[in-house]
Formats: C-alpha cells, structure tokens, sequence
C-alpha cells in the first residue's frame, strides 16, 4: 500500500520509487569502466546490497529517512560534486508525483513543505499534466518501440518570493532517464503515420491517437525523475513587458500602465521606485491629455505653455551629455538649478532623479523616467536590466507614434480632400490641434484652413480618399483570412489536443484585432509572414494528420494569391471598381 505521502498522485499514473534503474546503470559502467571510476560504482553498489530493502520498489517513504546516508552517497553519482553548491536548485522525485525524496540545500528550502512534498511552484500540478504525459509516453516508445525522441522536457513555474516580495520564474527540466516501465498487457503495433512525424518530444502533442492507442493506465513506471531548476526570471520578464507592450493604449490607459510600471520594476530588481515615460515625437498629443500624461514631471507641471519648455530643455541636455543617462540627486544638485520642475512639490520629494534617453538610432525620440526617495537605489541588476527595458520601450514609443499618426491622417482624410504635399504641415497642424482638444473631453470641430495671400500656380485632380479604401480593402482581406485560419485550426481542435492549437488561436485573435480599426505598416507585415511561414506550415500538416479537415484546407489555398500567399478579393473588386470603363 502506498503512504498518505503519495495520496497527492495523479491516480492516471501508476508510479513507484525504485532506485534499481540507477543500480543497474552502475552495473553497465562497471563492465566498460577499469579504472577507478568502475570501482567507485562498485564499491556503491556492495554498499546498497547490504540494504535489501532499498533494492525493491518503496512505497513507504519513512524508509528513507533510516538510509539518508546511503542515499546521499547514491546521489553523488547523479549530481557530481562540482555541482553540489549552495545556489544550485535540483532534486530527485517518485515519477509523475510531487513527492521529492533528495534535493538541494536551496530547493528543500524554497519549494518543499515538511512532508517533502513540492509546494510554491504556481499550478505544479495543475501544469505539470501534459509534462507528465511528455515524460511518459517518451519512456514507453524508447522502451517499447525503440523510437528515441530528440529534445528535452522543460517547463517555466512561476515562485512567489515572499521575502523578496516579487514573483521569480524557473524553468524545470525533467530527466527520466531513471525511469523504467513495465506492462503486462498486450502492445499494439504502432501505424507507420506515426514515425513520420515522431522525431523530437513535444511531437507526442501532435498525436491525437497516442493516448487511446497506448494508454497509461495499462503501464507501470518504477524508478526516479531528476529535476534541474534554472532561473529565467529576467526572460519571463522580458517577455512579460514585451506583451504588455502590444496593448494599444498601454500608455493611455492608466491600469494598463501602471501594471507596466510595476513589471519594469521587477525587472529593474527594485520596487522603490517610480517610472514614468516621455515622448520628444508626440509631445503635442501628450502635453495636450493630461489625464493620460505618462510623465512624472509632466504631470507635476499644472499649466501647459510651461511644457514644451521641458521637452526642449531635458533634450538639449541629453544632447550635451552625449546621449547619456541624466541623473539630478535631490533638489540641492547644482544640475537642478537649470530645471525649474525640480521644484515642483510633487517632483521635490524625491532624492534621485533619473532620466534615460531613449534612441531610434542617433536620433532621441524620448525619456524613460525613474525617480526615487533613495539615493542609492541602484545595483549591478537594475543596470543589467535598464539597456533591455530602454530597446523594448523605443519599439514601442515607434508604434505608438506610428498609431498618433495614423489617427492624425485619419482626421485629415476625413476632414478635408485631397492634400497637396507643399501644405500639408498646415493640415497636420489643425489634425493635431483638433485631436488634443477631442482627448480633453472637449467639443470641437475643425478650425478652418486658411493661406493668406497664397495664390496657387497649378492645379491637380484625385479620386478622394483612394489610398484609404486600398487600406481598406486589404484590412478585410486580412480578416477574412485570418477568420477563415481560425475556422480550420478551431476544428482540429475537437480531433487533437494540442496546447499550439490553443497558442495559434490566441494569437489570430491578436492580430485579427490588431489589423480591424487601423492598419498600420508593421502590423501588416507580421499578419503576412505569420499567414505565409507559420498558418501554411500547420494547415499542411493538419490536413495530413486529420484528413477530414483536408477539403477546407484546399479550398483555403485555392483562395489564396500563390505569389502573396494572402487573400486579395477586396483588393481586387477594389481596383477594377476604381479603373475607368471603356
């Protein structure tokens, strides 16, 4: 009978403790291995045979803890010497259960509770079902069918540090090469369809069948799971940012933003601090919505015309610095004397004020602000992480000026026809001048354009708004494409398991949102590639795998252009509509 300890177990696996794999891995380096290292093994295993009771499979854990000696000296040969320090995170495990039997000074301390059992990693379990499966049906066809998958098991947890008060993220990787399985049922030959595409360990998702054609209740896995923990808290973060970033009022909307300063904190490994963002290309737009004002020291400056003297003054500075960093320690620095804003009470309380230019190339297009009420806040981390959150940041400062100007051009197309190129500052002029008073709440309508004693010397003709309904008809060629991929990948679903399926979905519904109210330059280049390299790529293979699916499959590629690989129906009624008839 098993203990209350493995009464956590996922019932679908049939699991045992056994330290015999490893015995008999021992056994195979003595017969290759003369010298002293086949004796080390040796010896270890004369030790072990004096413990009978550690040569069965265990399932009263208690056990242990009479044989913690010869189970530390077993250890070494799993984890070497060189390895055994106090930052390492490892452990050893009973196969598909939570249940640790070794681990590390640093593990034990930060994930097990006292019944050894693995606790603080965020949705172990509930993650840890489809690396279960990974782990074993990597066994079965090793043991069985003798197909060796390349690749490794990994997953990311995420760990809530209390002392620290910010959530750390680790990569776990799950050897089993200690885990032996036994069945005493009868195998099925399996199709050869299967080793088309079995070739590295995350293709067991891709194989709907596997689990009704093998399933784990009929196996019996007996041995031991090596964990590896590796920090990717830095990458997860990076990540984080990365989607926080797409959002496309991240810097409007307040709670989307503030959930963004709290991420750059975690990844500048301080949260005694304060963040704020300022853009040299859209100062306009900003100094005019000041409940959307990203900027600490804008915010801290109550009349407007006080603004653009701001954004001349800290850029001639960033300038003089030679694009470096600006730092002002407290009101009494001799720097703050030249910048009236440090005075402001809301900016006054603070001891260290930190500017960090933001460059697309040579040229400065804005400030990442942090401020702080101490002096010293900054450590070897925060300026490891500072150069990745400026590039993430500048990426996103480009698209959101990118967006400004969209919603400028689209007022003036609504506005106005069309607009020479000699002129068409005064028109941007007005566009922008009637978007700020529109993001004050305020009702207004477009201030007349007038050029005083301006005669024109010649004249021209367009059809209105042209280039408008081509952006338009490409937008509803994107959608239609992308709706009709997420018709087919939605299907498969109901025939496979598959988490990509799941990823794929999510991500059409990103970019399906992404292309509908404005479509903008980088945007439609990522819609293409991924319609071109990645959505063709999985319907192939799904009409090979579920060949239900196969007719929607052709009919979507018949649909497409073969040299764009994109739909282009609207754009072509768009065109011949727009050509003059005979």
């Amino acid at each position: 009978m098993p203990s209350e300890d493995q009464s956590n177990q996922n019932q679908v696996f049939r699991s045992r403790l056994s330290f015999l794999p490893l015995l008999n891995q021992w056994n195979k380096l003595i017969q290759v291995q003369t010298d002293g290292k086949g004796k080390i093994y040796r010896d270890l295993s004369d030790l072990v045979s004096l413990h009978p009771e550690l040569l069965q499979p265990i399932d009263n854990f208690y056990l242990l803890k009479s044989h913690r000696n010869v189970i530390d000296l077993m250890m070494t040969t799993v984890f070497p010497v060189a390895v055994k320090n106090e930052e390492q995170l490892y452990a050893v495990s009973v196969p598909f259960s939570n249940k640790v039997v070794y681990a590390s000074s640093l593990f034990s301390e930060m994930f097990l509770d006292e019944k050894s059992n693995i606790c603080n990693l965020d949705s172990y379990e509930k993650s840890g079902v489809g690396i279960k499966e990974c782990i074993a049906y990597t066994v079965i066809l090793e043991r069985f069918y003798g197909i060796k998958l390349k690749g490794k098991i990994n997953s990311v947890y995420s760990y809530n540090d209390k002392k620290k008060k910010h959530t750390n993220f680790y990569s776990i990787h799950f050897d089993p090469q200690f885990i032996e399985v036994h069945t005493t049922s009868k195998l099925p030959e399996i199709p050869e369809d299967f080793f088309k595409t079995l070739h590295y360990i995350k293709d067991i998702n891709n194989q709907p069948g596997l689990s009704s054609l093998l399933p784990l209740e009929q196996f019996e896995f007996e041995g031991m799971t090596i964990l590896h923990l590796d920090d990717v808290t830095e990458h997860e973060l990076l990540r984080t940012v990365q989607n926080s970033l797409l959002a496309p009022d991240v810097f409007t909307d307040k709670s989307n933003f503030n959930r963004l300063c709290q991420e750059l904190s975690q990844l500048l490994h301080t949260q005694e601090i304060n963040i704020g963002f300022l853009s040299f290309l859209q100062s306009h737009i900003i100094s005019g919505n000041s409940n959307n004002v990203t900027s600490l020291v804008l915010k801290s400056i109550r009349h407007d015309e006080e603004r653009p003297g701001f954004y001349s003054q800290l850029k001639e500075a960033f300038i003089k610095n030679n694009s470096q960093p600006l730092f002002i320690t407290s009101n009494t620095d001799e720097k703050a004397k030249h910048f009236p804003f440090t005075k402001n009470p809301d900016i006054a309380r603070f001891r260290m004020l930190s500017f960090f230019p933001l460059k697309d190339g040579k040229e400065i297009t804005g400030a990442l602000e942090i401020f702080s009420v101490d002096e010293n806040f900054y450590s070897s981390s925060f300026h490891s992480g500072i150069d990745s959150v400026c590039n993430l940041l500048q990426l996103a400062l480009k698209k959101s000026t990118e967006q400004s100007n969209n919603e400028i051009n689209k007022i003036i197309k609504e506005q106005f026809t069309a607009v020479q190129s000699s002129v068409e500052w005064r028109f941007v002029q007005a566009a922008t001048n009637f978007l700020a008073r529109h993001n004050k709440g305020e009702e207004v309508k477009m201030e007349p354009i007038v050029f005083e004693q301006v005669f024109p010397l010649y004249g021209a003709i367009d059809i209105r708004n042209s280039s408008g309904e081509r952006n338009n008809a490409i937008q509803q060629d994107l959608v239609e494409q992308l709706k009709t991929v997420r018709e087919i990948v939605t299907s498969a679903e109901s025939y496979m398991t598959y988490p990509l399926l799941r990823e794929i979905i999510s991500r059409i519904d990103v970019y399906t949102e992404s292309v509908t109210n404005f479509l903008f330059t980088d945007d439609e280049q990522k819609v293409h590639f991924f319609l071109r390299e990645e959505a063709e790529e999985l319907l192939l293979h799904l009409k090979e795998t579920i060949p239900d699916l196969a007719k929607r499959i052709d009919e979507y590629f018949s649909s497409i252009d073969p040299r764009l690989h994109v739909f282009n129906k609207n754009k072509t009624h768009r065109a011949s509509s727009a050509s003059p008839s005979d």
